[in-house]
């Protein structure tokens, strides 16, 4: 699974009402499998607290992907080298980027996942 914490009310609920409102593929978008919102569920915001995460009473969590865009640019020693994997991961990205637009929904903030 891959928590999500977010700050904001207003970035939870688009977050949240996007994804129930466009009904993403998810072989494209990793679709969420629970979200809480701090403002209503008492025992998640206490437990936040309690965990140090006081500052981010909203949470999403998704199916975690297999490993992350970034991992494969750092670990797997691809670039320059493996050109018709970098041009598979490209045309992966298009597609999932046209999913997403052919959906109503412009993805400002593509970037390689951190890996924990």
């Amino acid at each position: 699974m891959a928590l999500k914490f977010i700050r904001s009310k207003e970035h939870y609920d688009r977050e949240v009402n996007v994804r129930a409102r466009c009904g993403f593929d998810g072989r494209y978008v990793l679709l969420l499998t629970a979200n809480y919102d701090g403002d209503i569920d008492v025992e998640f915001r206490t437990d936040a607290i309690r965990k140090g995460y006081e500052e981010f009473p909203y949470c999403v969590v998704m199916e975690a992907g297999s490993r992350s865009l970034k991992h494969m640019v750092d670990k797997q020693y691809i670039a320059g080298v493996e050109w018709d994997t970098i041009r598979g991961i490209s045309k992966q990205i298009a597609t999932a980027l046209l999913h997403v637009h052919q959906k109503g929904v412009v993805h400002g903030d593509l970037k390689g996942s951190y890996d924990y």
